[in-house]
């Protein structure tokens, strides 16, 4: 027994003292990368405080704009100059903080009507007037060094929207220098090290390896503590929009159930109302939409990874003709007329019908909502190459070219009462039926969605719709 023991107590000795020598070698290197890791927090830190104060700043101003215009006679950001306001808009961001590079209030159209360089005021925003988005600073953040809005410096550009009478209107810019940021965090830079680098140094010397593991373990258990909760908290605040944004999605096959309700109320005080054709079919699409309800709740809890779609061929043109009859007294009140021109022949297509079907809806509905004072809304179907090309135009407000590249975003809207995920669910139901879908400008005005599908080879089975 006793040679044994001494054996373990040996194999313990030399675990031991491996694991103090590489205690040694590996606490200093951990040391080390510790303080690199912070050093990059706390510049992340300070960008992100900065980025905040600049929010906070442009959205008083906006603000401020948007009850100037609501106090005024100005019905666009354009009028100011007729109204002679811009001097009056010119005290509104007279407080901008000089480190800022500039101010500026664009238009809808992109032009500047206010700029801090009076140079600059009237020109023309290029397409391209920004390089590159940050997702990390949020969707309201670009980098640019467009000539006109930055005159060449490399800034970070924040934009908040200013609306009027429920319009968007136009937009104000602040710019913060890249380079004076790059200057404050060096002096920030130079204060970390005098700080960190006596503390680590007493660190590494004094507790060595058990001290400094304890140390290194409780920060971590914090970090990741901390990472958790943020974590949770942002799932638990994504969740909340997503249901927001289901909900939007299930009020469209409410309100057409709600529809056939009305009519079957209707009919059973006058079966004259109703033909029996009818009533079947008004109980098969209620079917088919209850049967969608079902699908988008089941998207609240599988939203990353979606239920299997019940992929089929069918005849879209029937299908398409299916959805606007049963939207069409929706859109009639709104006074939406919808113009639907189909090939002659059938055209098929493969994916799931439910999602095509929600799709339109979606894209219908949001046409219509465009147009509050009603309009014509065009659907137009053609097939070009292997693949079938759907459009849908309206004669509504349209989208800013800023905000195009942006709108199948989860949660991105320009709405104020949207959630963002409509489009966002229309864009992935396109993309797994190996689709694409774009938003472009409609001529003179509006917008225009055009989807591409894939045409199937062979044809819906008969009687499909």
């Amino acid at each position: 027994m006793e040679p044994l023991v001494s054996e373990v107590s040996r194999k313990s000795l030399v675990v031991a003292t491996v694991a103090i020598a590489v205690a040694l070698v590996v606490l200093p290197t951990m040391t080390f990368r510790m303080f690199l890791v912070d050093l990059r927090s706390r510049q992340q830190v300070l960008l992100l405080d900065e980025i905040q104060e600049l929010r906070a700043q442009a959205a008083r101003t906006a603000g401020r704009i948007e009850l100037f215009l609501e106090s005024s006679s100005a019905a666009e950001l354009g009028d100011l100059a007729e109204l002679g306001l811009l001097d009056a808009v010119k005290e509104l961001v007279a407080s901008v903080p000089t480190r800022y590079v500039y101010a500026a209030v664009v238009d809808s159209s992109g032009i500047l009507r206010w700029h801090s360089d009076r140079r600059q005021w009237g020109k023309q925003l290029g397409r391209e007037w920004y390089d590159s988005t940050i997702p990390d600073l949020g969707a309201d953040v670009v980098r640019t060094r467009d000539e006109i809005l930055a005159a060449d410096h490399a800034v970070y550009d924040l934009r908040v929207p200013i609306v009027h009478d429920g319009r968007y209107v136009g937009s104000y810019h602040l710019g913060l220098a890249q380079d004076g940021l790059a200057q404050r965090w060096l002096r920030e830079r130079r204060d970390v090290l005098i700080r960190h680098v006596p503390w680590a140094a007493v660190i590494v010397l004094v507790f060595a390896a058990a001290a400094w593991s304890l140390y290194f373990l409780s920060t971590r258990l914090l970090l990741l503590q901390e990472t958790a909760t943020q974590y949770y908290a942002a799932a638990a605040a994504d969740l909340g929009r997503l249901a927001a944004g289901l909900a939007h999605e299930i009020r469209n096959p409410l309100r057409a159930l709600q529809l056939n309700l009305h009519a079957f109320r209707r009919a059973q005080q006058d079966p004259r109302t109703l033909e029996p054709a009818e009533v079947s079919r008004m109980l098969d699409q209620s079917s088919r939409e209850i049967d969608r309800v079902d699908r988008l709740l089941g998207l609240l809890i599988h939203f990353a990874t979606p239920e299997e779609s019940h992929v089929e061929a069918f005849d879209l043109n029937a299908e398409l003709e299916g959805v606007i009859d049963f939207i069409s007294q929706e859109l009639c009140r709104s006074d939406v007329d919808v113009q639907l021109d189909l090939p002659k022949s059938p055209t098929s297509v493969r994916m799931d019908r439910a999602r095509l079907r929600q799709i339109m809806l979606n894209l219908l509905q949001n046409a219509r909502n465009s147009m509050p004072d009603g309009g014509c809304i065009d659907v137009l179907v053609a097939r070009k190459d292997s693949r079938v090309e759907i459009t849908v135009s309206d004669e509504g407000r349209g989208i800013a070219e800023a905000d195009r590249p942006h709108v199948f975003e989860p949660f991105f809207t320009t709405s104020n009462d949207g959630t963002g995920l409509g489009l966002a669910l229309v864009k992935r139901f396109v993309e797994e039926a190996g689709g694409q879908i774009h938003c472009r400008p409609n001529t003179p005005h509006g917008t225009r969605f055009v989807i591409r599908l894939p045409e199937a080879r062979h044809s819906a089975s008969p009687g499909s719709a």
